[in-house]
């Protein structure tokens, strides 16, 4: 296969809105937008706003937090290739919580 599978762009959580409003003028309203309860190895408990917009061939989905609190993140990509690294990037996380 060639072309684009997937890019994934890391940037300050103070850029989340400026990315939201990016992709909400290019794509519209987005597709999912869901508040997630997360948790910080030091023990802090936050919220994580993503937002998914899905459409023929790519998925977007903007997260305000990445593995920091300090950082987002936006994954453009075909669908089965983003499902597949979120998948990994969970198991990577349930793995990491089980050395600690």
């Amino acid at each position: 296969m060639t072309g684009l599978r997937m890019s994934i762009f890391h940037l300050p959580k103070g850029d989340f809105g400026i990315m939201d409003q990016a992709f909400q003028t290019r794509y519209g309203t987005p597709h999912t937008t869901r508040d997630v309860p997360m948790q910080t190895r030091a023990g802090a408990v936050f919220t994580n706003t993503v937002k998914t917009w899905t459409g023929k061939t790519l998925t977007i989905r903007l997260e305000r937090y990445s593995n920091k609190i300090t950082h987002g993140h936006a994954a453009i990509g075909k669908g089965v290739y983003l499902d597949e690294f979120l998948r990994v990037q969970k198991e990577k996380g349930k793995d990491a919580a089980k050395g600690l």
